[in-house]
């Protein structure tokens, strides 16, 4: 209701409908001040119109003419505004509902275009930044050589091309040596390179033995016709011995290639490692700067990271940031109509009341003026009516000390009384009876009570007394209910925290003696069917505080409750310093709900002694540990009714 009547609301409807071009919202518009506004204006009773500008005497028209207000027991906020124009009425109260709504949109669109703007100074920020430090990592790269290779950085790959050539020919030099050993071996064991694999493969050795199978035949055929000292069988064996001879030859050949390959093996594998010990001193420095590479890369990436992050919120910003896809704060649910008659004046009742006003007044002062003009004539003096005298207040006995329990065989005794407690004959002669001892204590009412409720707040043993029980005997509903109050506010009047719980399951009038109307009280409260807040009231004339019996009476339903009223009452115990529980009319039920009570109070009529003696030895068998009996002086409800009245 606060933003409805705001000025920045009220500004924007003067704004959006331009009331400061109409003759209603301007008063200075077409007219000037006249003699009796500048006389207020001079002596400051009025603002001066003229220091205005149009929108503030608009501002100032809208604002006196405006009536915002809550409708009882909802949410629904009401938006009425006057004018001479019903249409006007209208309009300026159907365009500052929807201006409040569109306001409650902006409200929460605002946040969002602030987190939007945000995002993008931010966005902008990384995006300089991580282009940057991109252009550094690629500067950085570039200076100290480590550029991207396949899979690492080129130093990185070098040196591991290097390690394969190295093993490579590592295993070509010991290839060779190995091949070139073992024909050397054969050649000085055996004489003849038949098994080497690589002197057969050479194409000479490959011809030679050709022509060594060739001789070998021929050296064979001759030997069948020729003696072996034969030229002929002599010339062909030294053809066989020098082909023999020519393939060893190749076979040394062989082994000298492949000592020349193992040698320049060796010589790459020595060229291989140098190469291999440079580099691995530039590689430890390019790992040095790998480090400082891979810092630089990883800040970019977190860069990178964030800035996709507040893309998407950016992203997400953007598109909520319609005030169109904002919920308002609330919703018209009625547009106001034109009005068909104006609400003020209404000229008939108006007419007719100040009429009725005027000859109410005129009689008035003509009577007044006949007897003043009587009395100068006749030259009367006033005279005091006399006062109705009262009875004399009744003197209270002084409280009395319960003497113990005694139950003989016979007949009960009689109990003495702690406190005679004077009350009427009926419901309404209690309740006029309250009302005169408000004033003043004629019928000792009050002192009466307040013996009680002095006793009560007395020390007693080592714990005090939490829980007062009130039971009438033949005393009547309204009688135990006219006590329950007057003691509650006595102790109340002692600064004592006091709650009255009414358990009567009969009618009882502690509703009308608090001056409370009837509602859900404690019944409702055990059945679930009310909560606290609902069931507790506050005396309009006392600090004490009252719980109603509800609105179901049946015996049945309070009987069936017993176990969870003794769980109620103990937590009352707990918040204030008395409860006060009203049993009404003594009953089989009276034992178990007094059963928790520090004290008992029996309030009936002195010719009761002996019923009020058996009621207190019933209740000390159920465990009560203190019975008190308050005696009640029934009063003429006719003296009561003259006390009242005078």
């Amino acid at each position: 209701m606060s933003v409805l009547r705001s000025r920045d609301l009220a500004l924007r409807v003067v704004q959006a409908l331009n009331l400061q071009e109409r003759d209603e919202f301007d008063s200075l518009k077409g007219k000037s001040v006249g003699p009796l506004k500048q006389w207020l204006i001079r002596f400051g009773f009025s603002d001066d119109p003229r220091l205005m500008s149009p929108t503030e005497r608009a501002l100032s028209r809208y604002t006196k003419q405006l009536n915002v207000y809550q409708v009882p027991l909802s949410n629904v906020v009401a938006v009425k505004y006057s004018a001479s124009d019903p249409a006007t009425a209208a309009e300026v109260a159907n365009a500052l509902v929807n201006t409040y709504v569109t306001a409650t949109a902006e409200a929460k669109a605002q946040p969002t275009r602030r987190a939007r703007e945000w995002l993008a100074t931010q966005i902008d920020d990384l995006r300089k930044k991580l282009a940057t430090s991109e252009a550094d990592i690629e500067t950085f790269r570039a200076q100290h050589g480590l550029l991207q290779g396949q899979t690492s950085t080129l130093g990185s790959q070098e040196l591991s091309e290097l390690n394969s050539q190295i093993t490579l020919a590592e295993s070509a030099r010991t290839d060779a040596e190995e091949r070139s050993r073992e024909i050397n071996k054969i050649l000085s064991s055996q004489g003849s390179v038949d098994t080497s694999t690589d002197v057969l493969n050479s194409a000479n050795v490959q011809r030679l033995r050709e022509q060594q199978v060739t001789a070998a035949r021929r050296v064979a055929e001759l030997s069948a016709v020729y003696l072996p000292n034969h030229p002929k069988m002599m010339a062909a064996q030294n053809d066989l011995r020098n082909i023999d001879l020519q393939i060893r030859g190749e076979a040394l050949k062989v082994v000298e290639g492949l000592d020349q390959q193992a040698k320049i093996a060796k010589a790459r594998e020595n060229s291989l490692r140098a190469r291999l010990e440079k580099m691995k001193g530039t590689t430890s420095t390019a790992n040095l700067d790998d480090v400082k590479l891979q810092a630089m890369i990883r800040d970019s990436t977190a860069d990178k990271a964030l800035l996709e992050s507040l893309l998407l919120r950016y992203a997400d910003a953007s598109a909520r940031q319609d005030i169109a896809t904002q919920p308002g704060f609330a919703r018209v649910i009625q547009v106001a109509d034109v009005p068909t008659s104006p609400s003020f004046p209404k000229t008939g009742p108006l007419v007719l009341l100040l009429t009725l006003a005027g000859l109410s007044l005129s009689l008035g002062l003509s009577f007044l003026m006949e007897i003043m003009a009587a009395a100068r004539n006749l030259g009367l003096q006033a005279v005091v009516p006399p006062q109705i005298a009262l009875a004399p207040p009744r003197e209270m006995p002084p409280p009395l000390q319960l003497q113990p329990i005694v139950a003989p065989s016979s007949e009960p005794p009689a109990m003495v009384p702690m406190a005679i407690l004077p009350v009427g004959v009926s419901a309404e002669a209690n309740l006029e009876l309250i009302t005169l001892s408000a004033s003043y204590d004629n019928y000792g009412l009050l002192r009466a009570a307040g013996q009680v409720a002095t006793w009560v707040l007395e020390p007693h043993g080592p714990k005090p007394i939490r829980q007062l029980g009130l039971v009438s005997l033949g005393g009547g509903a309204s009688d135990s209910s006219l006590a329950s109050v007057v003691i509650a506010r006595a102790m109340a009047a002692q600064k004592a925290r006091v709650v009255v719980v009414d358990l009567a399951s009969s009618k009882s009038s502690i509703e009308k003696f608090f001056g409370l109307p009837p509602g859900p009280g404690f019944i409702d409260l055990l059945a679930g069917t009310a909560d606290f807040t609902k069931v507790i009231n506050r005396d309009p004339s006392s600090p004490v505080h009252f719980l109603r019996f509800g609105f179901d009476r049946r015996e049945s339903s309070a009987a069936s409750l017993d176990q969870k009223t003794e769980a109620v009452l103990g937590a009352l115990g707990k918040i204030y310093d008395i409860v006060l529980v009203h049993t009404g009319e003594a009953s089989s039920r009276t034992t178990s709900l007094l059963a928790n009570c520090g004290v008992a109070l029996i309030l009936a009529p002195g010719s009761r002694q002996g019923e009020v003696a058996r009621v207190a030895k019933a209740l000390s068998r159920g465990g009560q540990a203190s019975v008190q009996f308050v005696k009640l002086d029934q009063l003429n409800a006719n003296a009561i009714k003259l006390a009242v009245s005078a």
